[in-house]
């Protein structure tokens, strides 16, 4: 029995944690726009795959996907180390005469260092010798795939635990190149950073009833709630947040939502059709059902509508939070995968609307005002709510503060007494 009071209680606490961390960081930005200037997608990782030192087509495909992994993290690269400038000018000389290994430790010196929360690495290269013994598992998923070594193959972010690779192609270039790029992906970037709310992707599964049923549903309902719904208001703040919109360019952010169709069977959009999915576990299993994925921020897919899922109170309920206050502010917190959209997210979101509260310094001075100055003071601008909210937060903090500390004496008292009888 006291096991059982003892878990309850704890349960009890992380409810009531849980109900102030999402009091406390509601805000009046929308998820989706906190999303875009916030979140950065975790890297994905291309795993090159030889066997042996490789030469002529498949050496030329390996230094093509270095110098455009160089290219796509230069401004970032240079940033945190301004000796690297000098260096990537020599590349195009140097890479010919270095071994896989040589370019393999390179990047990995270059990769070591952290990436600050804005503008991470898109994607991060390695290199496993499948002639290896480590390397054998690899071989043998190579082989299961029917492509040859060498070859390249695509995996999720180590934030996801997945290790086994989504998508293999030949060690070419232009297979590297749709592996990196698709028309599709690089219009859902666009659109985006441009400030659409979120694209929906919309997978076809090649029956065509069933695609256009489905297609016509989601234009209808996307069209709707886009009508419907309205982006957080400033009353909705929670009054102390660290972060607000800002009220100069409220009128600028706007709520749309637009649709791309993606075939299942495209080669240009291979990758793209991979990465949607296998993002859930059983998404495979409905190869014969049409899929939507929301795709918001700097490219992070919802979560899939399947079939006769996609309808009205699905797609309202996604839209309803893509357009909501952004209540909890870690990307890890929230639903979602990253897709790999290899594109400079911090270059293109230039027009900022997200703003941090600044910090009150602990030591202010408290200035007093005689009373015929305080009336010909201008008035602060400070919502109308703030004291009170200020003052109930200050009691309820207090409130909580005494219901943990009486939580911690009736557990240490209920193991005593558990002691004792024991």
């Amino acid at each position: 029995m006291t096991t059982i009071n003892i878990k309850y209680t704890a349960c009890c606490f992380a409810a009531i944690a849980f109900f102030f961390t999402v009091r406390g960081n509601a805000c009046d930005v929308p998820v989706f726009r906190y999303a875009l200037e916030r979140w950065a997608s975790d890297p994905y990782e291309i795993i090159v795959m030889i066997d042996g030192e490789p030469g002529g087509l498949e050496r030329k495909a390996i230094d093509g996907l270095v110098l455009r992994w160089l290219h796509d993290h230069r401004s970032y690269l240079e940033g945190i180390d301004p000796a690297v400038k000098d260096h990537f000018d020599r590349y195009d000389t140097l890479l010919p005469g270095m071994t896989v290994s040589e370019i393999s430790d390179e990047l990995s010196a270059l990769e070591i260092q952290e990436a600050d929360e804005e503008h991470p690495f898109q994607y991060q290269v390695s290199f496993i010798d499948l002639s290896q013994p480590e390397y054998h598992a690899y071989a043998e998923w190579l082989q299961k795939t029917g492509v040859a070594p060498p070859a390249a193959a695509l995996r999720y972010p180590r934030s996801m635990n997945r290790a086994e690779p989504i998508y293999v192609v030949p060690l070419d270039g232009a297979a590297l190149d749709r592996l990196l790029n698709s028309p599709v992906r690089n219009e859902i970037a666009r659109r985006l950073i441009d400030g659409h709310s979120a694209v929906w992707a919309f997978l076809e599964c090649g029956d065509a009833d069933k695609d256009a049923a489905a297609l016509k549903t989601l234009k209808d309902e996307a069209g709707r709630i886009e009508k419907e719904l309205h982006l957080p208001a400033p009353d909705e703040r929670a009054g102390v947040e660290s972060i607000f919109l800002d009220e100069t360019r409220r009128d600028d952010l706007r709520l749309e939502f637009s649709i791309v169709t993606v075939s299942r069977h495209d080669d240009a959009e291979r990758a793209l059709v991979s990465m949607l999915t296998h993002s859930e576990p059983d998404l495979p299993m409905y190869e014969d059902q049409p899929m939507v994925f929301p795709i918001y921020g700097q490219g992070r897919a919802l979560y899939a509508l399947i079939g006769s899922g996609i309808n009205r109170e699905t797609v309202e309920q996604a839209g309803e939070f893509l357009v909501g206050p952004c209540s909890c502010q870690i990307k890890e917190e929230n639903p979602g995968v990253d897709l790999l959209i290899p594109v400079d997210w911090k270059a293109g979101v230039t027009d900022r609307m997200v703003l941090d509260r600044p910090t009150p310094s602990p030591m202010a001075p408290i200035a007093y005002a005689t009373a015929s100055a305080q009336a010909s003071t201008p008035a602060a601008t400070y919502p109308a709510s703030r004291g009170s909210d200020s003052v109930m937060l200050l009691v309820l903090g207090l409130s909580f503060g005494a219901f943990i500390l009486a939580g911690a004496g009736a557990t240490a008292f209920i193991l005593i007494k558990q002691k004792v009888n024991n």
